[in-house]
């Protein structure tokens, strides 16, 4: 095996670690006003999606799927 593909394997890695650890954050979001409160003030400011996840320690897929589910967007 070569080192790209241990590259990829690694990124796979940490790619799987931040979607469990991101499941843990989801439930938190669901569960508390403040944060779903802090996710509508992003989205009302013009934040990107793409950087509201990372911030709130979730994927850019699982901010999606949050925002949709809370009916934010």
């Amino acid at each position: 095996m070569n080192t790209t593909n241990l590259k990829i394997l690694d990124v796979n890695r940490k790619d799987r670690h931040q979607v469990a650890a991101g499941r843990k954050q989801l439930d938190q979001i669901r569960k508390s006003a403040k944060l779903q409160q802090s996710l509508r003030q992003h989205i009302a400011y013009g934040v990107p999606v793409n950087c509201i996840g990372p911030k709130f320690g979730i994927t850019t897929e699982q901010c999606w799927t949050i925002l949709r589910e809370l009916e934010i967007i």
